[in-house]
């Protein structure tokens, strides 16, 4: 695994004015920010509008990050799903396309109101061994209570 340090902002996702994907404006985020300094780029967070994207266009704003990223500094790309399976599902999708990790989304906060929703709640903590993938911290979640 990688290790990650420094500045890696999380990227915008800009689009023209009639509402498509702006790839040219994209890659010239990333220049900038690269040439800037920073360490590494984050891809598909919150910021980069990430939940109003279908699945063809967070493909396409990965695709245009890493060409114009070009390998000068990692690429962390979101995963934000509210199921396990989703999660695994889209990290393994994103992945196949790129990227030197993957940052998950914890699911939306809500009030816990039985043993089911505690048990389903932190999906972040069981990905790593569904999926092979190693975390870089140990996952603890606030609302985990004992049974």
């Amino acid at each position: 695994m990688s290790e990650f340090h420094g500045i890696i902002p999380p990227l915008l996702t800009p689009r023209t004015e009639s509402g498509e994907l702006d790839r040219e404006g994209t890659s010239a985020l990333v220049d900038h920010l690269v040439d800037s300094g920073v360490h590494g780029i984050f891809v598909l967070g919150s910021s980069g509008e990430v939940p109003y994207l279908t699945a063809s266009e967070r493909d396409q704003v990965l695709e245009t990050a890493l060409e114009a990223a070009n390998g000068r500094v990692p690429i962390l790309v979101g995963i934000s799903e509210q199921t396990t399976g989703r999660v695994l599902d889209e990290a393994d999708r994103l992945l196949s396309i790129g990227g030197d990790a993957a940052v998950v989304t914890t699911p939306l906060l809500r009030p816990l109101r039985c043993r089911r929703d505690r048990a389903a709640l932190p999906h972040g903590c069981r990905t790593p061994r569904r999926s092979g993938l190693r975390l870089r911290r140990p996952c603890a979640h606030p609302f985990q209570t004992a049974p």
